[in-house]
């Protein structure tokens, strides 16, 4: 199956086997149900969300442990049922990233994490509740990291 994005300007070739399947879809997007994860740069966090169905429909998610080591929350039983969840199948945590025209200025939306089962390729995401987190968490509060010079400037 050919998969597009007009976000990233290509498409790719995906099995069926890539697809995550969100039976709910994703709040606002009700009847999008397929997505696939596509890799962002090398060794980046960031990772995209695309629509199997949909090519204008992609959203930029990241590994929110690169960014917030402290961040933790509790799955109601509910939802690991649902997702099938285990000791032995554990959950893929994203959270959906804006990025306003400062780049540096970026946020992750930390109250509704998207989990995905890795195995049975299914995935929700779920609204937090009873806790301190917020749709705006800055990913970069200090502006973009330095990069390291050599020569000793």
């Amino acid at each position: 199956m050919i998969v597009a994005s007009t976000r990233l300007g290509r498409q790719w070739e995906v099995a069926e086997t890539d697809i995550i399947h969100f039976p709910q879809g994703l709040p606002g997007f009700a009847d999008e149900k397929k997505f696939i994860l596509l890799p962002g740069e090398p060794d980046s966090p960031f990772v995209f969300l695309q629509s199997v169905a949909e090519p204008d429909l992609t959203f930029i998610v990241v590994d929110p442990f690169a960014f917030f080591k402290d961040y933790e929350f509790s799955l109601d039983d509910r939802i690991v049922a649902e997702l099938k969840l285990s000791d032995k199948n554990l959950p893929q945590i994203f959270n959906i990233v804006t990025i306003p025209d400062k780049a540096e200025l970026m946020t992750a939306n930390l109250l509704a994490p998207v989990i995905i089962n890795p195995v049975q390729r299914v995935g929700q995401q779920i609204v937090l509740e009873k806790v301190d987190y917020t749709t705006r968490h800055r990913l970069f509060p200090n502006g973009f990291p330095q990069a390291e010079t050599k020569g000793g400037r």
